[in-house]
């Protein structure tokens, strides 16, 4: 319409500062015409990175199930598999972490390198100090936090009653939730290691707590 015709179609219906307002309006315009041009562009590229996010998509489906593949072939994955907490590819991740379960001779040690398990900082006569290892595997810290955390949101595990508990201890820390769910991780690694060391699947009486009370009613 342009700026001239504008003014006076808005000054015949009566409209006030009909020239300035003409004036913003085929400004606006034209800097929305430059807009568009930068719109098109940003299309192009959102189209673009669309496509490449799909065919990202397509190939992670096929990684996951060449790792799936392999898994159902590992020896112990049935074992893992049979913990509640543990999907497929969290076992596979866990699994690939740890190796041969013999490099660990005990439950302690698979804990310290997980990250689950503090290790001893004493000198001279500095002694009890035991703080969080530097050095540990953020694979295995990976797989047994987060199947821990898994299993403490499942209703009708021990590992929920554990978290539960743990959590209300901690009232005034900020951390309590991290913290709980630690606490549950490394007991649950010691069950791990007997399960992988003696072969087992996952069975209620490795529940430490009934553990506990069948060796205290056995004496």
């Amino acid at each position: 319409m342009g700026e001239s015709r504008l003014t006076a179609w808005l000054a015949k219906r009566g409209v006030r500062k009909a020239a300035t307002i003409a004036e913003k309006a085929v400004t606006a315009a034209k800097a929305q015409d430059s807009a568009i041009s930068g719109e098109d562009l940003a299309a192009e590229l959102v189209a673009e990175l669309a496509q490449k996010i799909t065919q990202m998509n397509v190939r992670l489906k096929e990684l996951e199930s060449k790792i799936k593949e392999i898994l159902s072939q590992h020896p112990q994955a049935p074992v893992v598999l049979s913990m509640p907490g543990f999907g497929e590819l969290l076992a596979a991740e866990l699994l690939a972490a740890i190796g041969d379960i013999s490099r660990f001779p005990s439950a302690g040690r698979l804990a310290v390198a997980s990250g689950m398990a503090p290790v001893s900082r004493d000198s001279g006569s500095n002694t009890g100090n035991r703080q969080r290892p530097t050095q540990y595997s953020r694979p295995l810290q990976r797989a047994f936090f987060l199947s821990s955390q898994s299993a403490c949101l499942t209703a009708g595990t021990w590992e929920r009653e554990m978290y539960l508990r743990k959590y209300q201890g901690y009232t005034h820390d900020r951390g309590r939730h991290k913290k709980a769910v630690i606490a549950v991780a490394r007991q649950r690694v010691s069950i791990l290691w007997a399960m992988l060391r003696d072969g087992r699947l996952y069975e209620r009486r490795y529940n430490p707590r009934e553990k506990a009370a069948d060796e205290a009613q056995a004496a």
